[in-house]
């Protein structure tokens, strides 16, 4: 069976069912995942709230926050209220929800999260490793963390933050296709299997010609070339900024903050 994963950013209108779920699988009241999740919705990458979805049924969630109640302020964000409801465990949804969940903020920049637990050989199967111990509210907590590794490609954009390149079905496609339509990076509606990212490679053409690049010169990066920074690489920050200019004009405040942080960080992510 197949589970959705939401993003309440994405979803506002499920913050009220979201909070019932969270209150009544902790129960802490919903007035506090409210106001986490009101906050979510205003912006930044800190707080958000995910929920795997059987149909209209909230098959499990999680949420990411600053602080998951222990005496470790520096270990942040965290990782909190993960939980799968009993008729659906040993389906893989933990899994899912926390690979999802690493992925998503990765594209806001953070690669490193943090969960505090008392469970043991849960999280490893996921890729996190446990790192120290920390003192929460009801006792002793288990710190873990895991780190995203980057994906930088070679013009500089953020793939873990690409609508694109994140798009896992047909609906999403559909609605990056009309947002690259809108933005010009395409002069029509194309269908999702020609919107659907493939990655680079030689053999696609690079609107920077920066893959072929790459293979001519027997470098992995561009930041292995004796030529770096090239006259080809300022061509292309050029080109990439009058695309931004494109964005800020048609695109929604949320749009534009994903486009910027997948597209716009060029120079940081090559470090010219």
């Amino acid at each position: 069976m197949e589970y959705q994963i939401v993003k309440l950013r994405d979803r506002p209108e499920m913050l009220e069912q979201m909070a019932e779920w969270f209150q009544h699988t902790f129960g802490i009241p919903a007035e506090v995942y409210r106001d986490s999740m009101t906050q979510c919705l205003e912006g930044g990458a800190v707080p958000q709230w995910y929920t795997a979805m059987d149909g209209n049924v909230i098959a499990g969630g999680m949420g990411v926050i600053e602080n998951d109640f222990h005496d470790r302020p520096d270990l942040t964000p965290n990782v909190c209220a993960v939980y799968v409801d009993k008729p659906y465990r040993g389906h893989g949804i933990a899994g899912l929800l926390l690979n999802f969940v690493c992925e998503d903020m990765a594209g806001f920049g953070i690669n490193t999260l943090y969960l505090a637990t008392d469970h043991t050989s849960l999280y490893e199967r996921y890729g996190w490793e446990f790192f120290c111990m920390a003192k929460g509210e009801d006792g002793p907590a288990r710190m873990y963390r895991h780190t995203m590794p980057s994906k930088i490609s070679l013009c500089g954009d953020n793939c873990l933050a690409c609508p694109r390149y994140l798009a896992r079905n047909r609906e999403e496609l559909e609605a990056v296709a009309g947002l690259w339509y809108r933005v010009g990076w395409r002069d029509r509606m194309v269908g999702p299997e020609e919107m659907e990212c493939k990655g680079c490679f030689p053999s696609k053409a690079c609107s920077y010609g920066l893959v072929q690049c790459v293979e001519e010169h027997g470098v992995e990066a561009c930041g292995q070339c004796r030529e770096f920074p090239c006259k080809k690489l300022t061509a292309m920050l050029e080109k990439s900024k009058a695309g931004q200019a494109r964005c800020k004009e048609v695109c929604t405040q949320r749009e534009y903050a994903q486009l910027e942080r997948a597209f716009f960080c060029k120079e940081r992510n090559l470090g010219i």
